[in-house]
């Protein structure tokens, strides 16, 4: 992963906030209000690396109230975790035990960091399981539908429920629930793959954008976020969402 590139130097000169406007920033707004939903937390924050240029948001401490020394130590150690290795890192910053969470995207690189000295393990464990799952709905919100994720798809609304059969390369998923969205997840992901459950569906807007996202499970726990712009209608992004949560899972169990 690279560092914190170009982009720091704009970090450290420019404005000590950054208003999100796009979709891409209401997902990382979403995603850190959900870390710090838990009680204050000292050190909340995230990096979203492109190429060589990154943009921090920091939801506390305000810029503002940091001494230049400080806001140089904050920004050498994120620079430095920045290098490591895809996963959970502790470190300490003045004086305030914290956690860096490196997942990665398929166009950009992420850096999730929060820390309190009041955290527990198993609230850094849930809040780095949080970071990891959500992050793919920053990295891939805007990626375009490749041709293996373009689908055909029947929905049938039949005593209250919808009924969705999906066929993707050939293979043929059904799916049922009450909300048509939920139902295009569902037969998305036993399309690709039995094994895969859902756990959520929802979407995300931003002024006139939108994106659908997916969370699904997989054997041993393991989760996995897709997700895709609403383009073609909320449906049609949700099943491209769910195929991109299942192939994710997939990737990970060969290489667990």
């Amino acid at each position: 992963m690279g560092g914190l590139g170009r982009g720091l130097a704009a970090i450290l000169t420019g404005p000590t906030e950054r208003i999100g406007t796009s979709l891409r920033d209401r997902f990382i707004d979403s995603a850190l209000t959900s870390v710090a939903a838990g009680g204050p937390l000292r050190l909340c924050g995230y990096v979203h690396t492109i190429d060589e240029d990154s943009e921090l948001t920091l939801r506390s401490p305000d810029l503002r109230s940091l001494q230049p020394t400080e806001a140089y130590q904050l920004f050498t150690k994120l620079g430095e975790i920045a290098h490591l290795d895809i996963g959970d890192h502790g470190f300490t910053i003045g004086g305030v035990p914290a956690n860096a969470t490196l997942p990665v995207g398929s166009q950009s690189h992420g850096l999730f960091f929060f820390g309190d000295n009041m955290l527990t393990p198993e609230q850094i464990t849930r809040l780095a399981n949080f970071c990891r799952v959500y992050a793919p709905v920053i990295h891939e919100h805007d990626r375009p539908a490749g041709e293996n994720e373009r689908v055909h798809l029947v929905l049938d609304q039949e005593g209250g429920d919808a009924h969705v059969e999906i066929t993707v390369d050939g293979r043929v998923g059904f799916g049922s629930a009450p909300k048509a969205h939920e139902a295009v997840a569902r037969a998305a992901l036993t399309a690709i793959s039995q094994d895969a459950k859902l756990v959520e569906v929802g979407e995300v807007r931003a002024g006139d954008g939108a994106a659908a996202f997916v969370v699904a499970a997989g054997e041993q726990g393991r989760l996995a976020t897709g997700a895709a712009p609403i383009v073609d209608g909320p449906d049609s992004a949700a099943a491209v969402a769910a195929l991109r949560a299942g192939r994710a899972l997939i990737a990970s169990a060969n290489t667990a």
